[in-house]
């Protein structure tokens, strides 16, 4: 979903107010939403990441409890998941 056009309005005003040459930038993209977190004291306060056979040979990988490092580290976290279902480095001739 997206913010509503007042709260929109709002954040920019604000921005502006802070850093006056953003007036002269468009907005690159709006969203809002929730952004679900793990309970600590069940998975820990780090990221849950889980993969899973189940029958019939399927495998089941959860990522979970990504926050706001969650741009940072999504290459680290693809990576892993990546050497956990067993994909190979790209070469030039598969890239």
């Amino acid at each position: 979903p997206a913010p509503s056009a007042e709260t929109l309005q709002a954040l920019r005003d604000k921005a502006i107010s802070v850093c006056p040459a953003l007036a002269e930038w468009p907005v690159a993209g709006a969203y809002a939403g929730l952004r679900p977190a793990l309970d600590p004291t069940v998975f820990g306060s780090d990221y849950f990441l889980s993969t899973s056979q189940k029958p019939a040979g399927h495998t089941f990988t959860t990522v979970a409890g990504v926050r706001s490092t969650g741009l940072t580290a999504s290459l680290g976290i693809a990576q892993m998941i990546c050497d956990r279902l067993g994909f190979a480095e790209p070469t030039p001739e598969t890239a």
